[in-house]
């Protein structure tokens, strides 16, 4: 199995490295990090934006780009690992590379693993160092648990 590590340029303003690049390397799993909002400073109503806490652990998205059978290995790592997780849903587009990577010619199953963050796009975010370490081991361990010739398919035997 090879694995590629890659920054991609210009995510803000229409993900066009990650789509350059997914397209180039047509991986067969993605494993997309970005930061995400963390809801638990006061003032912010959790039924809108739901419950995301620093120092709980990376954030797991739910729907739209996410891969089901991705997110489910991953989930699966992350509790064998004991590696604390939280989830979130996303709608239609998460805003993030991952939009720009899993539609990808035949499709490339993709996840986006976020570290909460407080205070986004500000001079002073914040971020717990636990929750950037559980982010590393959770990609790590996902990683190397992953079989040679792993496939993710929703309907078996594809």
């Amino acid at each position: 199995m090879n694995v590629i590590a890659l920054n991609s340029i210009q995510e803000e303003v229409g993900g066009f490295g990650a789509r350059m690049m997914s397209y180039r390397f047509m991986p067969d799993a993605a494993l997309i990090t970005d930061v995400t909002h963390a809801t638990d400073s006061p003032g912010i109503d959790h039924r809108e934006h739901g419950q995301v806490k620093l120092g709980k652990g990376p954030t797991v998205q739910h729907g739209g780009a996410n891969h089901p059978k991705l997110v489910e290995f991953i989930e699966r790592v992350a509790e064998e690992n004991k590696i604390e997780i939280q989830h979130e849903a996303t709608s239609i587009r998460t805003g993030t590379d991952t939009d720009s990577i899993f539609y990808q010619k035949t499709g490339i199953p993709s996840v986006l693993l976020s570290t909460p963050l407080r205070y986004m796009h500000s001079p002073v975010e914040t971020a717990n160092l636990g929750d950037v370490e559980n982010l590393i081991k959770l990609k790590t361990e996902t990683v190397l648990a992953m079989e040679p010739d792993q496939a993710f398919h929703v309907l078996e035997g594809l």
